[in-house]
Parts: structure tokens; sequence; C-alpha cells
């Protein structure tokens, strides 16, 4: 382990990163602490603060859920270096990055952490305005940024350009990544969690613009199996434990992600099982009801939730981006179950998401109440 610090520590002194000189200054303070052997945290907007000591060589990364209470993962730099070097294996290095997701986020330090390992550059710079020459570069962004770019003709014609754009964070409509394919970008869907310190499977970009929907095959040094319907995954870059959890060596995780494998070993995940809502006691799957509102051609974003209601148990709302000039409760119920049928419509410029593509909770209370 002492070898891998004094090699992130010689990585520091090269010149690696582009960025506004406040955040490169407490960039590099978190990353020096971390090459000395220190306890770091980072602290993420709705993470609650942080209280205690950290142990030496901890890195604790917050990590949403569904509830909307984050808690900390427990990192190594032996399992993000691990994560580096399997991403590396598949794609090769250097690994260099345009970075615009949240620092924080283990989806924006990982890029950091790729280009340390593999001898790459981060330009960290203005998610609106992606201002870098993108030849060479990967980008990671969640579906919302990918559809919001993609409606600017001079981002668009940015995002053809990198060399790869990693897609995840959050479920992504086939209407979507259909419309990617047609414009030539370079997608590569993944999937990961904070817990595996980011992306466990891959699909290249090849394989997606040959006409293949799917998360992608595991990388190196990780197994990906589905047990009742739950992916499981054992890989080398797994967390430690939850920050005031019972810490240990942990040899797998079951998520609460409902997926399946299919011949060639290609992942497809199907949704939250822990979104499931239950409204009149009857459950109801919110993928299924986003999936039917995206086929109506003007609608451009689709989120259903369910929320606490007093007769219902749950309430099941929808926040739609984009007019259809039909009636939506009426024309559904031709299509879905009557208890299906969102009981609410909020017709919304952006989604409730935050920038990790994630459910903004607080978002939901303001609108719904």
């Amino acid at each position: 382990m002492e070898r891998d610090l004094n090699n992130l520590r010689d990585a520091l002194r090269n010149d690696w990163l582009v960025a506004d000189p406040k955040v490169k200054a407490a960039l590099l303070d978190k990353l020096n602490q971390i090459a000395d052997g220190k306890g770091v945290v980072f602290e993420g907007s709705k993470a609650a603060p942080f209280k205690g000591s950290i142990p030496a060589g901890q890195i604790l990364i917050p990590t949403g859920g569904t509830t909307g209470q984050p808690r900390y993962a427990i990192h190594t730099w032996q399992t993000l270096k691990n994560a580096a070097e399997n991403l590396a294996a598949r794609i090769a290095g250097p690994i260099n990055s345009c970075c615009i997701l949240p620092m924080h986020h283990v989806s924006g330090f990982m890029q950091i952490v790729r280009a340390l390992v593999t001898g790459g550059r981060v330009h960290v710079t203005d998610a609106r305005a992606l201002d870098v020459e993108p030849e060479g570069l990967c980008l990671s962004i969640v579906p919302t940024q990918l559809n919001r770019f993609m409606e600017q003709p001079e981002l668009l014609k940015k995002l053809k350009r990198f060399r790869i754009i990693f897609l995840g964070g959050a479920a992504v409509s086939k209407k979507l990544l259909h419309q990617a394919r047609e414009q030539q970008l370079p997608l590569a869907p993944c999937y990961g969690m904070t817990e595996t310190a980011a992306m466990v499977t891959l699909l290249e970009p090849s394989d997606f613009l040959a006409g293949i929907y799917s998360s992608g095959i595991a990388l190196p040094n990780t197994k990906v199996t589905i047990q009742d319907q739950r992916i499981h995954i054992q890989t080398n870059s797994l967390y430690r434990g939850y920050w005031g959890d019972e810490q240990g060596e942990i040899e797998s995780i079951g998520t609460q992600d409902h997926g399946m494998i299919d011949k060639d070993y290609h992942l497809h995940v199907h949704g939250r099982l822990d979104r499931m809502i239950i409204s009149g006691g009857e459950k109801i799957d919110p993928a299924e009801v986003e999936a039917t509102l995206l086929m109506y051609e003007d609608i451009k974003e689709a989120l259903v939730l369910g929320v606490e209601d007093k007769e219902w148990g749950q309430r099941v709302i929808a926040f739609v981006v984009g007019h259809t000039g039909v009636n939506l409760p009426n024309s559904l119920r031709k299509i879905l179950p009557s208890h299906k049928v969102p009981k609410e419509f909020h017709h919304v410029n952006h989604l409730p998401l935050n920038r990790s593509g994630k459910v903004d909770w607080e978002q939901v209370k303001n609108v719904v109440g």
C-alpha cells in the first residue's frame, strides 16, 4: 500500500489538472491528505454534517439512496485504484477526462483517480458549456445531461468528438439511446454505484453504435450475477462498509436493482425494486409508466414517483418535460390499467433531479407539498 501512496505522491507532482484555482486547491488538499495516509471525507450538499474522527487510510464518499438520507461509503486508495485499473484494462490508458460532475460524488472523483492512476489529465469545466477541446477526452454524464446537451446544436457537435461518453447514474430510456445512436455519439452505457467505486460493467461505444442495448459486460476482476432478480456484485473495488455501521471485509453486495444477464453476458438493468409503488394495495412499477409516457413524441423526459397519501398509502405522480396536446390521463387509460395512471401530472422545464441524476426530494416536496 505504501508503494501505491508513493506513486500517488509522484503523480500529484505532474501537470495533470486544469481547473478553477479554488477548485484545484481544495482538490489537491484532499489528495495530498490521501497520499499521506490520512482519513478524508467528501461532504456532499445533501449529506448530514460529518461527525467523528476518520481512521487513517479511509476515504468516505457520500452515497445517496432512494430515501434521500445520504450516508458515507468507506473506501481506501486501494479500492479506488483497483476500480481505475479495471476500467483501464478494458479501454486502455491513459484515461483523460472532462469532468462536469460534482467532485464529492463518486462519478466525479473517480475521474480524478483514473487520471492519477493511468497517467492521464483532467479538465474540470462548466457543465453548461463543455468548454474544452473534446478530442481524446472521456466524458461522464447522467441521462438528463445527455438529453439537454443533445437539444443544443453546438454542444451536440462537441459530444461527437469525445473519445468516450460514459452514461450512468440513473435509468435511461431506449428513446434517448436511439436518438444518441442516430447522432453517432460514442456512448458507453455503464452500471455501478458508490459502493463499487463507480462502474463495474461497460458497453463499449462500438457495441452501442452497432445497435446493442445493455449496460455492457463486467469489467476485469468483477463478477456480476442475478439472484432472486437482484443484481449482485463481487469486485476488488468494493467498499469496506458504511460509516457508523459495523465494518469488515465485504465479499459481495446485493443491490436493489432488478436485472438480467443475457447469453452474451451483457447486463440489462430493469429498474429499482425499491422504487416499486404500492397504491391502494396495487403494485406499480414506475419504470413501466415512464416508458409509456416516453412513447408520446413530444414528451422528452418523464419521472414517476410515489408520494405519501392518507387514502391510497402512496399516490402516483408524474413529472413531465414536454407537452403532447392530448389529455394524458384519458390517453394513458387506453394503454395502462387505471391504477397505474398517475393521479397528478406536473409539467416542468426540468425533472426534479440533482446533478448526479438522482431524485431531489426537496424539489419534489416544493412542487407536491
